[in-house]
């Protein structure tokens, strides 16, 4: 496929409306979707697309069944068009002197124990942001795709394109409820009614690799805030990150002693794409203030 706008024009046919288009399409995951029971619509969007290809030379759809899927230059373009919108629009806030609007994505554990108890501190040193919070589970992947502007995530090798900066480590206890005013010890787990968190499923398959004994499952759950509250009754067992600690009562329930969980630590990093932090002095400095303040949290 070729560009077919003659060279002196190769990209006519990429206005703000037909990319807007693509980007409604790519998101709804077909044209169908995009403009549901608008027949009018979705010619218009079919059109644009073949126009936008034309221009580009390349496909960025192509058909899977009754969907509509990007192909990998698609997903590539949808990213880049992402910053690009949302860029925009951080510069017209800066501008106006509006906050700028920003998105945070983490897991709902890091959210709880680690961004909320310190988000006062983070905005205070960085002002000018409107900023919203996401429990997601692929953080990283919303950031490099465009859908979010940071993400705490699992530290790993830095990509092209990505800032990564570790902010420490989330570490794990298996807390149960104190017997006559004391800590439990090892041994106890298997006698103890016990949480799974089911949105964990790798964290707890280490967890039992690491016990000697197996614990008894009477209490399934999808998330750890969820098990915090089933131990904080003060009936059940569970593995916690080790900062819920300051929700839950020390006479109702503590870590148990004498156990090496170190094989299930989980180093995180804040994520951004580089260029928004190059172009956009309200999101830079949001990073920096989180990259800090949160620190102090995981390092406690």
């Amino acid at each position: 496929m070729t560009a077919e706008y003659g060279q002196d024009r190769p990209f006519a046919g990429l206005t703000l409306e037909r990319l807007e288009s693509f980007i409604a399409v790519a998101d709804a995951g077909g044209i169908a979707r995009a403009a549901p029971d608008n027949p009018t619509r979705q010619s218009q969007l079919s059109r644009q697309l073949r126009e936008i290809q034309r221009a580009l030379g390349f496909e960025i759809t192509r058909r899977d069944g009754q969907r509509v899927v990007l192909t990998p230059r698609g997903a590539q373009l949808r990213a880049m068009l992402r910053e690009f919108y949302a860029t925009l629009t951080a510069l017209r806030s800066e501008h106006a002197a509006q906050p700028v609007s920003v998105t945070l994505a983490a897991g709902d554990s890091v959210l709880r124990w680690v961004v909320l108890p310190r988000l006062h501190e983070v905005l205070a040193h960085s002002p000018g942001v409107d900023l919203s919070v996401r429990a997601v589970t692929k953080g990283f992947a919303a950031v490099r795709d465009g859908t979010y502007d940071l993400a705490i995530c699992r530290s790993r090798r830095k990509p092209d394109g990505i800032k990564l900066t570790r902010i420490g480590v989330l570490r794990y206890a298996l807390f149960a409820p104190r017997i006559n005013g004391k800590r439990r010890g090892a041994r106890s787990i298997a006698t103890l009614p016990f949480v799974h968190v089911t949105g964990a499923q790798d964290l707890m398959e280490k967890l039992y690799e690491t016990l000697a004994v197996a614990p008894s499952v009477a209490l399934r759950c999808e998330t750890f805030p969820q098990a915090a509250l089933a131990v904080a009754s003060g009936h059940y067992a569970s593995l916690l990150p080790i900062t819920a600690a300051r929700e839950i009562d020390r006479t109702v329930a503590t870590p148990i002693e004498g156990l090496d969980l170190s094989a299930l630590d989980l180093p995180l990093a804040l994520a951004a794409r580089e260029r928004r932090l190059d172009t956009v002095a309200a999101i830079d400095a949001l990073y920096a203030s989180l990259a800090k303040h949160l620190a102090r949290v995981l390092d406690a």
